[in-house]
Order: structure tokens, then C-alpha cells, then sequence
């Protein structure tokens, strides 16, 4: 996936919220791209709830040698 750098407006309030919830090396940029990604796909899927969307979002951005699996 090819990303491009695009300049927008953030409000400051947001921005500080976004670096502060950012977590697992995630930037505030990233953070507001992730809450992004889930806000848009929770409103194509409104059955589906927000807390799964997040779930499977975010365990799709793991590199896979992450999970370990029993034997």
C-alpha cells in the first residue's frame, strides 16, 4: 500500500487526545488514522459493534510473527 504524505488541519484538542491514546508505538498522526479506518468502516457496518471493528482492525496491523500459536 502506497501512502502520501498530505498536509491537513487538526484541531489542537483532537491532536493532544490522539497522543495520548496512542499506544503500541503508534504517533498521534497514526492514532487519528486508525480512529479514522474504524469510524469509517462502524458506519458501512452499523451492526457490527464499534469494539469488534477496532478489535479486528487493529489485529490486522500486527506483523503476524506477533501471535503466537499453541501446539
Amino acid at each position: 500500500v502506497m501512502t502520501m504524505a498530505i498536509l491537513i488541519q487538526i484541531d489542537d484538542e483532537l491532536y493532544a487526545q490522539a497522543k495520548a491514546a496512542a499506544t503500541d508505538g503508534r504517533t498521534a498522526p497514526k492514532q487519528i488514522e486508525l480512529w479514522a479506518r474504524v469510524g469509517k468502516a462502524a458506519l458501512a457496518n452499523p451492526d457490527i459493534p464499534a469494539t469488534l471493528i477496532w478489535d479486528i482492525i487493529v489485529a490486522g496491523n500486527q506483523p503476524s510473527e506477533s501471535f503466537q500459536f499453541m501446539e
